[in-house]
């Protein structure tokens, strides 16, 4: 019969490889879980976060036409001048943080981001209304309408991006269980 120290012995070394096991499968398991945040993070959320960004910088847009409503054309072609450029750096960030399901939506808010330039640009620069009675007429019109359809594009993409994120995070719960 064996000793009673070298039993002891044994069974301590069992039970620290049996700790060493459940030590490893909690890491990995744990690890696992991290990239499945990762996955969270890096894709959806930029996109979610770009998607509201871009609602702010429409919201500046409506205030810059408020000027140009106001009679104030200078101060609306300075804002558009500063604006703009941040919308379009906001686009980009959106279409290359998002997955494939947001390309139809991208592509139409990129189409009415050209639509509502080429307008802007009409209204605050090439042909400026004379009168407030013509600004508040052609924004009804022509501005509206676009910044309207931008917002709402915006908006789906956010929500679109939304979605995915609580799916993602499901999925993620799946795995770590």
């Amino acid at each position: 019969m064996r000793s009673l120290r070298f039993q002891l012995l044994l069974s301590h070394l069992i039970l620290v490889l049996l700790l060493g096991v459940v030590m490893s499968y909690a890491i990995a398991t744990f690890f696992k879980l991290g990239a499945s945040i990762d996955r969270v993070l890096t894709g959806n959320f930029k996109a979610a976060l770009a998607g509201q960004e871009m609602e702010h910088i429409l919201s500046q847009q409506s205030d810059t036409m408020s000027f140009l409503l106001a009679g104030r054309l200078e101060d609306a072609r300075r804002e558009f001048n500063l604006s703009w450029p941040n919308i379009k750096v906001t686009y980009d960030s959106a279409a290359t943080a998002s997955d494939p399901r947001q390309t139809l939506p991208l592509k139409k808010m990129r189409d009415q981001m050209d639509a509502y330039q080429k307008v802007a640009t009409q209204i605050l620069f090439l042909h400026p209304p004379k009168t407030r009675l013509e600004a508040q007429e052609r924004f009804s019109r022509e501005v509206r309408p676009l910044l309207q359809g931008m917002e709402e594009t915006s908006h789906a993409l956010v929500a679109i991006n939304q979605r995915e994120i609580i799916a993602a995070n499901e999925q993620a719960k799946k795995e770590a269980h």
